[in-house]
């Protein structure tokens, strides 16, 4: 019989009774009551669920926790890679990072011939929410908050450094520059993408896409020893990073781990920094976030990594998502998802003088 919850209704006091004593955090008692509150997302059953326990359960034990599982009726392509993904990140890498930045897991499963999973997490809604911007878009977030979503970045990239595991996940170590699934099927689609807007993508965006693909042999050569190298979360955008209520007291919880992976670690800093704001926010305040980060990564215990070292891989992981836009296009986003996104990328790309990365490894 599979240990994986295929159903919410499956969250009844018994199971969560053994899920928790097992997690360590009821050593007596029992769950008595559990209701649930629940909802879809575009691949998982969510519930949020309030517990009721005996009397002699510990003053401790989470009363709020969260249910995450796969739904019945629909498996997209790929799924059961992220299900693993996510699933093994929260088994073995989860608790060397800690919470925060994380939100803590109590029980992670994942079933390989059911392809299904199942994540009961503790539930944040109460000190945390989704991001206040989408109303103020494109406005940008305060900087100090920008700082805590950096500090959160190198706190779970510092703990998983050149980790003796991460080759386990999903995927295992990059074979290419350009191996994120995103990036894969953004240049494939750039042929396509091209054609479809015609005269609305220069001349000038032409030649950089173009220069970029013919660049992807020789980019790969940064990843081939298998140095430096990091779990990345692989959709680093504000949707899953929870803001605090008050920044005061607790800082950003970071979820949604199902496209983990390994990776140059400022493909994650790349994403947050490059894809969401007019030029303006980058120049002033970039390099100067960049810096912080790779601050944050040595204080906590990353050697022999030089700034000049991490401002290539924040170059290069920028290069990879010039073509972020292009799978949100074959993904047939509306235009105003992705346009933003491809023009502020393409004008980074300039700025920072990209074009001089990419021929300095073609030389070599």
């Amino acid at each position: 019989m599979s240990r994986v919850i295929t159903d919410v209704v499956e969250l009844a006091p018994d199971r969560l009774t053994d899920l928790l004593r097992i997690d360590g955090t009821l050593p007596q008692g029992c769950v008595m009551e559990v209701q649930l509150e629940t909802a879809v997302s575009g691949q998982a059953q969510l519930a949020h669920l309030t517990l009721t326990y005996s009397p002699d359960a510990p003053m401790a034990a989470p009363r709020r926790l969260f249910a995450k599982l796969a739904r019945h009726d629909r498996i997209y392509p790929g799924y059961e890679t992220v299900s693993a993904s996510e699933a093994l990140f929260y088994q073995v890498f989860a608790p060397m990072i800690g919470a925060p930045p994380l939100v803590r897991c109590h029980a992670a499963e994942y079933d390989a011939d059911l392809r299904r999973t199942h994540l009961l997490l503790e539930d944040v809604a109460d000190t945390h929410g989704v991001p206040r911007f989408p109303d103020e878009w494109p406005l940008p977030p305060p900087y100090a908050l920008l700082e805590q979503i950096v500090d959160a970045l190198t706190v779970y990239q510092a703990a998983c450094w050149d980790h003796p595991r991460l080759g386990e996940l999903p995927g295992g170590y990059p074979t290419s520059a350009c191996s994120p699934l995103s990036i894969q099927y953004g240049a494939q689609s750039y042929p396509q993408f091209a054609v479809a807007l015609g005269d609305r993508l220069s001349p000038g965006a032409r030649r950089i896409y173009e220069q970029v693909l013919e660049a992807y042999p020789y980019l790969d050569r940064r990843l081939a020893a298998h140095r430096h190298l990091t779990i990345i979360h692989g959709d680093f955008i504000y949707g899953n990073i929870l803001l605090p209520h008050d920044p005061q007291q607790r800082g950003v919880r970071i979820i949604d781990w199902e496209l983990c992976q390994v990776n140059l670690g400022t493909f994650d800093l790349a994403e947050v920094l490059s894809l969401h704001w007019d030029a303006g926010l980058q120049s002033e305040r970039e390099r100067a976030l960049v810096d912080r980060y790779h601050a944050g990564l040595c204080a906590l215990g990353v050697a022999d990594y030089s700034w000049d070292q991490c401002w290539h891989d924040y170059r290069l992981a920028l290069i990879n998502h010039l073509f972020t836009p292009l799978q949100q296009w074959a993904d047939k986003h509306w235009p105003g998802f992705w346009w933003g996104r491809m023009e502020r990328t393409l004008k980074r790309y300039v700025d920072l003088d990209c074009a001089e990365l990419i021929a300095s490894a073609v030389e070599k």
